[in-house]
């Protein structure tokens, strides 16, 4: 039986490298459920959708903001997944285009690899469309960032609840 590298007395004797008891090999793993899992997802990418559906023309969110407004802080890759998604398919008509990243910027999709004079640039030009102004590849967020509380904007009456609580 080899032992312990430093052969201490409190180690002398078991065996290395150590091992668990076989009854505590099978015990299952308590996790949490996951809000995103099945049904959590669909009632998310709704209110993602609806919250989406929201922003004015001229104006623009980022996925952390859309997430947290939808409930669920820290899930912004969520609204980014929720958007690209292809299955479901988003609604037509769904102005995607208004939503970016906190830096400003417009999130690369899938390993796109793109510069601003690109094809691959169709957010950027919606965007322009609607009077956003690019400065250095960025969207200047204090100025053209979605500000329902401001706007008078009722979370609730957005998302279609009963109570409609301001943000």
């Amino acid at each position: 039986m080899a032992r312990y590298p430093d052969d201490s007395p409190l180690f002398r004797g078991m065996p290395w490298p150590p091992t668990r008891p076989s009854s505590q090999q099978s015990i299952p793993r308590r996790t949490r459920p996951n809000p995103m899992d099945g049904d959590g997802m669909d009632r998310f990418r709704g209110r993602v959708y609806l919250l989406v559906a929201a922003i004015p023309a001229g104006r623009v969110a980022t996925y952390g903001q859309i997430a947290a407004l939808a409930g669920h802080p820290r899930r912004a890759r969520h609204v980014g997944n929720a958007l690209a998604a292809p299955d479901p398919p988003r609604p037509p008509g769904l102005p995607w285009h208004r939503v970016i990243n906190a830096q400003g910027r417009i999130s690369r999709r899938g390993g796109e690899d793109w510069s601003p004079g690109d094809e691959g640039n169709r957010q950027m030009r919606l965007l322009q469309a609607e009077g956003i102004a690019f400065e250095a590849g960025r969207v200047n967020l204090d100025r053209f960032r979605w500000r329902p509380e401001e706007e008078g904007a009722k979370l609730g009456k957005i998302l279609g609840e009963g109570n409609s609580r301001r943000l």
